[in-house]
């Protein structure tokens, strides 16, 4: 057993309040609900309809959920003196931390406040939908998401690029990423949400089908089904008019200089490898247009491309992989293109994944 050292404190301290918050907003849509409900009865013969009600049930259920599982996490905070669920009458009482909460917080201290905020609470929406996926067959029983102290050697290595990406205005999410799943699978993640527009998402489309990708250098994952990783989430990328290669577009110089300056950026030998290492693999973007999904946001690119990291072999030449939202068809495209080619709608989403700057185990 482990003393907490103050950095751990603060953190859980951060947890308990996240789950206080989730509370106060259990509370707000259960009021809500049995508000609408009275409404409903007390106007002659009104019905209910369950488009009125199922937001807020989804309020609901997702704060219920988030509030279990924080105060899970925040468990060895609770006797604090300051902790939001302590009884006033608690005397402060040293605080043991298990080994497990010990190697999630022990390297807090590196980690920027806003970083730290966005990867917990990525984390604990991501394993609410992660449980229901399992549940309900889209996912895999191995893949249940991990403790995020199993991933938190991982996150810190990834919070100097998330640093960058703020200091340039490129909007960084962090997103969890489920690694190694087939075009069914992916298809099914991304089926079935409802959209702004009140339509359904119809899941994920390619255009290349037949044709072999060609990964990039130090592109193998290691053998977790899941990794993390840092990536753009402003709607449209954040440079356009730029190929591939590096080469054409009147953004290609500036891309290749802004993006050198990204510590995932480890080949700076030729633009056209800047520009595929600062570029999101297929199932790094479809995480994080699943993750707009699951909190009921919208999709990314409904009216612009993303460029991909991998490469197709065509023949005897390279395509590169393109993504965006089609709102036309409610589906996800993968489709391939020129790797000289070029257009103001065509850009890069800035990303770093874990496996780009943590050595495989």
């Amino acid at each position: 057993m482990l003393r907490l050292s103050k950095e751990v404190i603060d953190l859980l301290w951060e947890i308990s309040q996240a789950a206080n918050r989730a509370f106060d907003t259990l509370r707000e849509a259960e009021a809500s609900i049995t508000e609408v409900q009275r409404v409903a009865k007390a106007v002659e013969g009104g019905e209910l309809a369950y488009e009125a009600i199922a937001p807020l049930e989804k309020i609901r259920n997702d704060a219920l959920a988030n509030f279990h599982l924080l105060t899970g996490m925040a468990a060895p905070a609770m006797s604090l003196p300051r902790s939001p669920f302590a009884p006033n009458s608690i005397e402060a009482t040293p605080v043991l931390a298990t080994p497990s909460v010990a190697r999630m917080t022990e390297r807090s201290e590196d980690l920027p406040v806003d970083y730290r905020e966005r990867l917990v609470t990525r984390y604990v929406q991501k394993r609410e939908a992660v449980t229901r996926q399992v549940a309900d067959g889209a996912l895999p029983g191995n893949y249940q998401l991990p403790e995020l102290s199993d991933l938190f050697e991982r996150a810190v290595s990834l919070a100097t690029t998330y640093e960058v990406m703020v200091e340039k205005g490129w909007e960084p999410d962090v997103v969890l990423v489920p690694r190694g799943l087939d075009f069914e699978q992916w298809n099914a993640l991304l089926s079935g949400h409802r959209l702004a527009d009140q339509s359904w998402s119809e899941g994920l489309h390619r255009t290349w089908a037949g044709f072999e990708v060609a990964h990039p250098a130090n592109s193998e994952v290691d053998v977790s089904p899941w990794g993390i990783a840092v990536i753009s989430g402003a709607e449209r990328p954040v440079l356009t008019s730029v190929s591939k290669d590096g080469k054409h577009g009147f953004n290609a110089k500036r891309a290749v200089k802004e993006f050198s300056e990204l510590p995932s950026v480890t080949d700076t030998s030729s633009a056209e490898a800047v520009i595929q290492r600062a570029s999101p693999t297929e199932e790094r973007y479809l995480a994080l247009q699943l993750s707009h999904l699951e909190r009921g946001e919208r999709p990314v690119d409904s009216r612009t491309w993303t460029i991909g990291r991998e490469n197709l072999k065509i023949g005897e030449e390279q395509g590169s992989l393109y993504f965006y939202f089609r709102p036309e068809e409610c589906q996800f495209k993968s489709i391939w293109r020129r790797i000289d080619a070029f257009d103001n709608s065509d850009g890069i989403r800035p990303s770093a994944g874990d496996e780009d700057v943590v050595a495989n185990s």
